[in-house]
C-alpha cells in the first residue's frame, strides 16, 4: 500500500496531528496504518506513537484485511477479494464448536434431532454484522460480494475488471459451474441479464454446450 495518493491524511495531519496510532506486531510488521505512516513521512516525521499487538499470523493478517476493507481506492474485485479472505480467516479463527446438552437433554445418536445439538458459536451472521458496521455495506452486499469472489472463474472476474461485465451479469453467469462460465463467457458476456439468466436455466438443464 506504500505510494498511494495519502494527500488527504497530510492534511490532517498538519491540522489536527496523528489521531490514531500506528498498530505494529511485536516484530515490528505494521499491521494499521500503512498509509499514515506514508503520510508522516511524506511530512518528515521521523517519529510515530505506536500501539505493539503480540498476535497470531491469522490475527496479524485479519486486521491488516480489515484496514484494507475501509479504504476508498479498492476495485470491486479487490473489495469483494478481501471480504472473501476476512470471513475464511474469521472462521478459521472462530470455529464451530458443539454444546453439550443438559443430560434431560441428550439425544439418541441415532435420532434425526441429534445434529440439532451443534451450535455455531460465531456465526456467519455476526461475521456480517460486524463487517457491515465497518464498511458501511448491507448485510446482503456483503454476502452477494463474497460469493461472487467464490464462485466467480477468473475469467469472469477479468472479464468485469475490464467493465465487460456487470455486477447483475456476474450475479447470474457464477450460477455455472466454473467449468461451464469458461465455456460460456465469450457467448454470454454481451447478453442482457434477462438472456443470461435463461441461457444459465437452458445450460442447466441440456448442458452449456
Amino acid at each position: 500500500r506504500m505510494g498511494t495518493d495519502v494527500t488527504d491524511l497530510e492534511n490532517s495531519i498538519r491540522t489536527v496531528g496523528l489521531i490514531a496510532p500506528l498498530v505494529i506486531s511485536n516484530d515490528n510488521v505494521i499491521l494499521a496504518g500503512a498509509r499514515r505512516y506514508q503520510a508522516l513521512l511524506n511530512l518528515g516525521y521521523t517519529e510515530a506513537p505506536v500501539v505493539v499487538k503480540a498476535l497470531s499470523e491469522l490475527e496479524k493478517e485479519l486486521i491488516s484485511t480489515d484496514e484494507n476493507l475501509v479504504r476508498k481506492d479498492l476495485s470491486k474485485i479487490e473489495l469483494e477479494g478481501h471480504l472473501r479472505r476476512a470471513k475464511e480467516i474469521y472462521q478459521a479463527l472462530n470455529p464451530i464448536e458443539e454444546n453439550t446438552p443438559e443430560p434431560s437433554q441428550q439425544l439418541d445418536a441415532d435420532s434425526d434431532d441429534a445434529e440439532k445439538v451443534a451450535k455455531e458459536v460465531l456465526p456467519a451472521e455476526k461475521f456480517l454484522e460486524i463487517v457491515a458496521e465497518k464498511t458501511g455495506l448491507s448485510k446482503k452486499q456483503i454476502h452477494e460480494a463474497i460469493n461472487r469472489d467464490e464462485k466467480a472463474d477468473e475469467i469472469v472476474k477479468h472479464a468485469r475488471q475490464n467493465g465487460e461485465l456487470s455486477v447483475s451479469q456476474t450475479n447470474e453467469i457464477i450460477k455455472l459451474k466454473k467449468e461451464d462460465q469458461k465455456k460460456a463467457i465469450t457467448h454470454i458476456k454481451s447478453l442482457p441479464v434477462k438472456d443470461i439468466k435463461k441461457f444459465v436455466k437452458e445450460a442447466k438443464t441440456s448442458g452449456v454446450e
